[in-house]
């Protein structure tokens, strides 16, 4: 029986200002904006739908 390697799948993060959050995000990690829907955005490192929300 062979077993995974532990991972992360996605963090959710609870922010005041999003705008903010997703200029460090962007700037900081190198994410990008995957998609918006309303005040949430969605940051991927390109592999998944979004790695953080």
């Amino acid at each position: 029986m062979s077993r995974s390697t532990p991972h992360l799948g996605h963090v959710h993060l609870k922010v005041r200002d999003v705008e903010r959050a997703v200029a460090f995000y962007t700037d900081v990690f190198d994410l990008e904006v995957n998609d918006r829907y309303g005040p949430l955005a969605f940051l991927t490192f390109g592999d998944h739908h979004h790695d953080v929300a």
